[in-house]
């Protein structure tokens, strides 16, 4: 970052906080009524991607958070079964003891409560949204098209020669 500003420097840092351009550029110094645009011209340079990623790299090497445990953490979120956790049937529901649970599987759960009251008692078992998980791997894995093409069908068709078209 040899070739940067101070204040191109603090920009680059702060980007990696959050991965936000007009925060980052609010935060490093710039004007706030022009950070946005502050933001785009300064990500647009060579030097500054450059200083992003050479940083990028050293903080994943130093949090040990990369994108491959990244999928595999939505991988293991979106792949969660409910019958892991909860037995049910004619005679109620019962959840399964936690000592029982894999790693994976006590990732997966979002929420456990128990409330009581003079009437009774209820259970709250929630996991982690499965869909969200399951679309972040389908998007990962270019498994939805979101574009819609609307290029023209042309379909030909060879008539006799006696077949008048007009």
């Amino acid at each position: 970052m040899n070739n940067l500003s101070a204040k191109q420097e603090k920009f680059v840092k702060e980007y990696l906080v959050d991965c936000n351009g007009t925060q980052a550029a609010i935060r490093a110094g710039y004007a706030k009524n022009s950070a946005n645009e502050q933001a785009a011209r300064l990500l647009a340079k060579d030097s500054i991607q450059a200083a992003v990623d050479k940083l990028k790299v050293k903080q994943q090497k130093r949090t040990q958070i990369t994108a491959d445990r990244v999928l595999q953490e939505v991988e293991r979120l979106g792949m969660s079964q409910l019958s892991d956790y909860v037995k049910w049937g004619p005679d109620g529901v019962v959840l399964k003891d936690s000592s029982e649970l894999t790693p994976d599987q006590a990732a997966a759960v979002s929420e456990v409560t128990q409330t009581y009251t003079k009437d009774g008692g209820s259970i709250k078992f929630k996991l982690h949204d499965k869909g969200k998980m399951l679309e972040l791997l389908g998007k990962h894995l270019s498994l939805f098209n979101e574009k819609v093409d609307h290029a023209p069908i042309v379909i030909n068709v060879n008539l006799p020669d006696d077949v008048d078209v007009d």
